[in-house]
């Protein structure tokens, strides 16, 4: 088969800020040139996007960015582009409801009673948006109908779980997607080296850790682990990330000083992150949003047991996080001490070598590809 040319179509900063959907883009590159005749340019701009317009089609990444995206969008439609789109996607609502909470009211104290307000403030920040004209509030009518536009002009979606289209079908008010879908899952590259040791000798000398690598911030929820393993000082926690939140990370190292035996990295080398996780006898993902926790994905692959939220902030039903992990409610400080007090308990996890093929960026490629073959012919 010929080669086929694929314009990588992103947000501008994707290589200069990168995030989830930096390192799937990126991932997925590697994996489809690497074992498939696909030859791959990224587009960061539309002056990227004019200087391959022979590409045979076009792979747009990223539905929150939706400017960027919609733009994308109109110059495939004048340039007469199929395009596939990785919606990475999830319920934003109780992310933005807990940051709220903390950027305007200085409210940390995030718990079960939480909860039962987020519909109403969520509704009131609607009403606000309306009176104040802020079109593009989350869940207001704009908000809606520019990501629904670029999902129905997509000739294929590709989300990274079944539980990610059943919310993009909710929010937005379609249905019949799937039709249209072929699940790509986020995954882990298996040649993560198994060789590399701890390079901080303090690790080395701890025991039983308790271990999150995520950023420090409102949605990565580090204070429900502290709280939720504060009568078992003990058991020493260890947060692997850079501060996001100033405010939120005051507060999760007043609590970790009040708990102690808590530590804190604000960053280590990727691999030596692999070593940590093999150290580690839980990793604890307590967040607000996922999908799924590349982080989670990463400690399972080394072998340790995890905790991961429920399915309301996390697909853990394709992810098999419920199958081969410990599940907890975020908002729960008793609850995540539970699954993570389980979890230390158990031996370490033992996955089928299937579970590795399935959620390796080798299969996410195949799928890919498949999709690419999908819409060429």
């Amino acid at each position: 088969m010929r080669e086929i040319k694929v314009l990588f179509a992103t947000r501008n900063d994707a290589l200069t800020h990168r995030g989830g959907d930096t390192v799937q883009m990126l991932k997925t590159k590697e994996f489809l040139e690497k074992n498939f005749p696909v030859k791959i340019e990224i587009a960061l701009n539309e002056t990227d996007f004019l200087e391959h317009q022979d590409a045979d089609l076009v792979h747009i990444f990223n539905i929150q960015t939706i400017d960027e995206t919609l733009r994308y969008v109109e110059l495939c439609e004048r340039y007469n582009k199929k395009f596939t789109f990785s919606t990475i996607y999830w319920d934003l609502s109780h992310y933005i409801y807990n940051t709220f909470l903390i950027n305007t009211f200085n409210y940390m104290n995030i718990n079960k009673s939480s909860y039962n307000y987020k519909n109403l403030v969520m509704n009131l920040k609607k009403f606000a948006g309306l009176i104040l004209n802020k079109g593009d509030q989350y869940g207001s009518k704009s908000y809606v109908e520019k990501r629904r536009k670029v999902l129905e002009k997509a000739d294929l979606l590709l989300p990274n779980s079944n539980e990610e289209l059943e919310i993009l079908e909710r929010e937005f008010g379609l249905e019949g997607l799937m039709e249209k879908t072929i699940v790509v899952p986020n995954a882990v590259d298996l040649k993560a080296s198994t060789d590399t040791k701890l390079s901080l000798d303090w690790l080395n000398k701890l025991e039983n850790i308790v271990l999150e690598v995520g950023r420090i911030e409102p949605t990565k929820n580090q204070a429900s682990v502290v709280k939720a393993l504060e009568n078992h000082p003990e058991i020493p926690i260890v947060f692997v990330g850079r501060v996001h939140n100033e405010k939120y990370a005051e507060y999760v190292k007043k609590l970790a000083n009040k708990r102690g035996n808590v530590h804190f990295i604000n960053q280590i080398d990727h691999e030596e992150i692999f070593a940590l996780y093999r150290k580690a006898a839980v990793h604890v993902l307590p967040s607000f949003r996922e999908s799924p926790g590349l982080s989670s994905l990463e400690a399972l692959f080394s072998g340790c047991n995890i905790v991961a939220s429920s399915v309301e902030y996390c697909p853990v039903h394709y992810y098999k996080f419920d199958q081969y992990g410990e599940i907890c409610n975020p908002y729960d400080a008793e609850s995540v001490e539970k699954a993570i007090l389980t979890a230390l308990k158990k031996d370490r996890v033992k996955l089928p070598e299937s579970y590795f093929e399935d959620y390796s960026y080798q299969r996410a490629a195949e799928l890919t590809y498949k999709a690419y073959e999908k819409l060429l012919n």
